[in-house]
């Protein structure tokens, strides 16, 4: 389970993952989910600083592969796929974005 939101006026909302899955992703979510971090003796992840739409998108990449997103969101998800260190996503997505800027 992923809680994000609930900073800057952002709602909270709760997104399933999988923490194996998110693992594998990134060493960040790693070191969050079985580290010495709270978040690894819980089975939450709260990540409050990216938006619900965001962290979807990111979910997305991560599940699939597949980059799908809107152009005003590209600057947003790239900002997060730099925090969280996502493998291979920031690749994809400034892929996406050239697509959008060409």
């Amino acid at each position: 389970m992923i809680i994000v939101g609930g900073e800057g006026g952002i709602p909270k909302e709760r997104i399933n993952g999988h923490r194996q899955i998110l693992a594998s992703s990134s060493e960040i979510f790693k070191a969050m989910l079985y580290g010495p971090f709270i978040e690894g003796s819980k089975r939450e992840l709260t990540i409050p600083n990216i938006e619900p739409d965001i962290m979807r998108a990111l979910l997305k990449f991560i599940y699939t592969g597949n980059v799908n997103v809107e152009v005003e969101k590209i600057v947003n998800i790239i900002k997060a796929v730099d925090q969280y260190c996502i493998r291979g996503a920031r690749e994809e997505f400034e892929k996406a974005a050239l697509y959008y800027i060409d």
